[in-house]
C-alpha cells in the first residue's frame, strides 16, 4: 500500500552531516547504502513477522499510516525504484556530506505528499527545496535531479548541481538483495582511525586486570586471545580496502541470507591472513553431511604468542593433575599421556570437526568427531599401554582392534553405563568406537557409529572454510526440545519437508567472506518454542 512509508524519509535525513567544504564535482562515496526498493522492504518485512507470527502489528502499522498520511499516500514517490544513502568523507573528521536519495514517480505529487504531512517546501531561485517542519531540529533541503530528490540537512553544499552523483554510479542495474551496504575503509581519515585504534587498545588494557579466582595461566591465555583479536581488528581498520554487506530475505528459499566480504591492501599483513585462511586444508571435511543435524569444523594456527600462553596453561593443567592424583602409578600414566600429547600441544593447530546425524530410527542419532593429533601412532601406542595397566573390570570395558579400516585399527568402548539418561535416548547404549590414523584421532557413538567412523577415517583432507557451523532445529528436535510439545512442533515442521537449516561460514582467500543463512522456519520453530514455554508456566 503506497501509504504506509512517507513519514520515515523525514527520519532518514537525519544522516546528512555538515560540512564546511564547498560545492566541487563529486567524490567517490565512503559509504553506500542501498535499498532495492520500498516494496521490497515492506514485502521483507512481511516475510519476517509472518515468520514469527506477528503479522497483525504489520497491519497495525499500516492502518497508522494510513491515518496519518491521507488518501493518496506515497503518490510522490516511485515504490519500486531503487533508494539509498551514501556519505563521503574528506581529509578531515569535520569534511563529512551524506545525502539521502528518494525515487520520485512525479515532482509535483511529491511536493503535494510533504504538504499534506505539513512539511512545506520552499524552493528558491537554485532549484533548491527547503522544507519547513517541526518534526526535525535541524534544517532540511533538497534538489530534484534524475528522476530523485536528494536529500541533506544543514549541508546544502552536498546537494549543489555539481556535487550529486548520479544512481547509475550508485546502484547496480540489478541489486539482487533487499539491502546492501559498502564501506571504503581505505577513506576513512587516519585521524578516525587513530582514534579506533587508541579505544580498541584501551578496552584490552583493561582486561589486562587479573579476576579474582583466575590462575596467572588462565589469565595469560584471556589476556593473549584478546590482544590478537583486537590486533585483527586493528589489521581491518588500518590494511582494510572494502567491506561489503549483502542482506535478503528469499521467499522462494524461504530464508534470510546474509553475506560480507573484506578486501585488504596488496601484500599487507591483513591480506597475508587472508590468503593464508584461505589455503588451509582440513582433516574433517569429508565428515560435513548436508543432511545431518548438526556440522562443525574449525581449522586455525595460532600465532606465537597465544600458542605460547596455552602451552602454559597446558603445563599448569598437568601440574594440578599430578598434584590431584596422589598413586605413584597414576601419575605415571598421566605423565606419559601428556608427553605424547605434547607435540600437538607445541604445533598450536587447531582442526576439529564433527558431524551429528539422525534422527533415525527411535529418534536416535549418530555422533562422529575427528580431531587432529600430531604422533598420532605415539599416542594410540601410549594408550594401548595404558589400557593395560586398567583394573580389570574397566579394562574388561575396551575392546581393542575390533575392526580395520585401510591401515587404522578400530577400538570399542562400553561407555553405556557411563551415559546418563538423556543422553541413552539419544544415541542407545551401544558401544563407542575409538580409531587412530597416523594423523588424527576419530570418536563415533550411536546406532551407525561404526560406519560413520570408517567413512571419515577413509575421507582424505580437502580445502574448506575454516569456521563452519550447520545445524537444522527440525531435525534437532529430540535433542534441544524442552518439553513434548517443542518436540511436536519441530517434527511437524520436518515432515512438511523444512528442516529449519541454519548455516554460517568464514572463508578466506583474496577476500574474506562470512556467510550467515537462516531459514525463516528457524525463527517460527524459536518463536513457538517460546510460546509453549510461556504457555507452561
Amino acid at each position: 500500500m503506497r501509504t504506509r512509508w512517507l513519514p520515515w524519509t523525514g527520519l532518514l535525513a537525519l544522516f546528512a552531516l555538515p560540512t564546511s567544504t564547498p560545492a566541487q564535482a563529486p567524490a567517490p562515496p565512503t559509504l553506500v547504502v542501498r535499498l532495492r526498493s520500498l516494496d521490497t522492504l515492506f514485502e521483507s518485512g512481511k516475510l519476517l513477522a509472518a515468520a514469527v507470527g506477528k503479522e497483525q502489528v504489520l497491519t497495525q502499522l499500516e492502518d497508522f499510516l494510513k491515518s496519518k498520511i491521507g488518501p493518496k499516500g506515497l503518490e510522490g514517490i516511485d515504490l519500486k525504484r531503487p533508494l539509498g544513502l551514501y556519505a563521503q568523507v574528506g581529509k578531515e573528521l569535520t569534511d563529512l556530506k551524506a545525502v539521502l536519495l528518494v525515487p520520485v514517480a512525479n515532482e509535483k505529487a511529491f511536493l503535494d505528499m510533504l504538504a499534506g504531512l505539513n512539511f512545506k517546501a520552499e524552493k528558491d531561485a537554485n532549484g533548491l527545496y527547503t522544507v519547513k517542519q517541526n518534526l526535525l531540529p535541524v534544517e532540511v533541503v533538497f534538489r530534484f535531479a534524475h528522476h530523485y530528490a536528494y536529500i541533506t540537512a544543514l549541508n546544502p553544499e552536498a546537494v549543489a548541481p555539481g556535487a550529486l552523483i548520479e544512481p547509475g554510479k550508485l546502484f547496480p542495474a540489478k541489486q539482487t538483495s533487499a539491502l546492501s551496504l559498502t564501506l571504503r575503509l581505505d577513506q576513512v581519515p587516519a585521524m578516525a582511525k587513530e582514534i579506533i585504534a587508541q579505544h580498541l587498545l584501551a578496552e584490552v588494557a583493561k582486561l589486562e586486570t587479573k579476576e579474582k579466582g583466575v590462575s596467572d595461566a588462565q589469565h595469560v591465555v584471556k589476556t593473549a586471545l584478546m590482544r590478537e583479536l583486537s590486533k585483527q581488528l586493528l589489521a581491518v581498520v588500518r590494511d582494510g580496502v572494502e567491506l561489503h554487506a549483502d542482506v535478503d530475505v528469499h521467499r522462494k528459499t524461504n530464508a534470510l541470507t546474509a553475506d560480507v566480504t573484506l578486501t585488504a591492501k596488496p601484500n599487507s599483513a591483513l591480506a597475508r591472513t587472508l590468503e593464508k585462511l584461505g589455503k588451509g586444508k582440513s582433516l574433517f571435511t569429508g565428515l560435513m553431511r548436508d543432511d545431518a543435524a548438526m556440522n562443525g569444523l574449525v581449522h586455525y594456527s595460532l600465532p606465537e604468542k597465544l600458542k605460547d600462553a596455552l602451552g602454559a596453561l597446558v603445563s599448569e593443567a598437568t601440574k594440578k593433575a599430578l598434584a590431584e592424583t596422589t598413586d605413584p602409578a597414576k601419575q605415571k600414566q598421566v605423565v606419559r599421556l601428556l608427553e605424547a600429547l605434547a607435540p600437538t600441544f607445541k604445533a598450536g593447530e587447531i582442526d576439529l570437526g564433527f558431524s551429528l546425524r539422525g534422527p533415525g530410527v527411535g529418534d536416535r542419532y549418530t555422533l562422529v568427531a575427528g580431531l587432529k593429533l600430531q604422533d598420532a601412532d605415539k599416542v594410540a601406542a601410549t594408550l594401548r599401554d595404558l589400557v593395560q595397566d586398567l583394573p580389570e573390570g574397566d579394562r574388561a570395558k575396551v575392546k581393542l582392534d575390533v575392526e580395520k579400516v585401510g591401515g587404522t585399527t578400530i577400538h570399542a568402548l562400553d561407555v553405556g553405563k557411563g551415559l546418563d539418561a538423556k543422553a541413552k535416548g539419544l544415541f542407545g547404549d551401544g558401544p563407542a568406537y575409538l580409531a587412530f590414523r597416523a594423523d588424527a584421532v576419530f570418536l563415533a557413538l550411536g546406532a551407525d557409529g561404526l560406519t560413520a567412523l570408517k567413512e571419515a577415517v577413509a575421507a582424505p583432507a580437502a580445502a574448506g572454510a575454516p569456521l563452519r557451523l550447520e545445524m537444522s532445529l527440525g531435525r534437532l528436535a529430540a535433542a534441544l526440545a524442552a518439553n513434548e510439545g517443542q518436540a511436536k512442533e519441530a517434527r511437524r515442521l520436518l515432515k512438511q519437508g523444512d528442516d529449519g537449516r541454519f548455516r554460517i561460514s568464514l572463508e578466506g582467500g583474496p577476500r574474506m567472506r562470512l556467510r550467515l543463512h537462516v531459514g525463516l522456519s528457524v525463527l517460527r520453530l524459536l518463536s513457538r518454542f517460546n510460546e509453549l514455554a510461556v504457555e507452561k508456566k
